[in-house]
């Protein structure tokens, strides 16, 4: 899955668009061979989404591995009062994201950026499907970088399997004083809600 991390710049143009569905909101994303899940909205993009709260608020939101957008360019359709920051390592990722936010035409924010590097802002929420392929240690990095970008109150929202590391991922958040919570599970896919003290 190294197509999945690194921009590939002779990228074939085997795209197709597929339909998503989100609390009665129509969206479509265009993919492509070379990305995460292209035949579909992957199951725990899923349920990270369904697992999140209604808001009736303008919060800041940060998707991080965005991919090709499917939960910033959802969240941003459903509530048009947030403001998305979509971001990725993949170049590939961030040019399809933004054609699928055209293609939404919803207003998101891009940037590519591996973890926080090229990210100085905070948000109220960070939504993240970790690649956790990547190893524990870029992975701890990350999860501890998030913690210190979220806004005061601001909620750290993640889904990992549990045979993936879902356990482990909790009790390393716990020892950097992160308050941690799993909402759900379904499937081996947990949702954690994490938040600084």
């Amino acid at each position: 899955m190294n197509h999945y991390f690194k921009s590939n710049k002779h990228n074939p143009l085997n795209r197709k668009r597929i339909p998503f569905r989100f609390l009665g909101v129509d969206v479509e994303f265009e993919t492509h061979e070379n990305i995460f899940s292209k035949d579909h909205v992957d199951e725990g993009s899923q349920l990270l989404l369904s697992s999140l709260p209604l808001l009736d608020q303008p919060l800041s939101v940060l998707d991080l591995g965005c991919g090709y957008g499917v939960v910033g360019i959802t969240l941003k359709k459903v509530y048009p009062q947030l403001k998305i920051t979509c971001s990725d390592v993949n170049e590939d990722a961030i040019a399809l994201s933004r054609i699928n936010a055209s293609l939404n035409q919803v207003d998101v924010d891009f940037v590519h950026s591996d973890g926080f590097k090229n990210i100085d802002s905070s948000f109220d929420w960070i939504v993240f499907n970790p690649p956790i392929r990547v190893g524990k240690d870029i992975l701890y990095t990350i999860y501890a970088q998030a913690i210190h970008h979220l806004n005061p109150q601001g909620t750290l929202w993640m889904v990992i399997r549990k045979d993936k590391g879902a356990e482990s991922t909790m009790k390393y958040l716990k020892s950097i004083g992160v308050q941690v919570e799993k909402i759900t599970q379904h499937r081996g896919f947990w949702i954690l809600s994490c938040k600084s003290h």
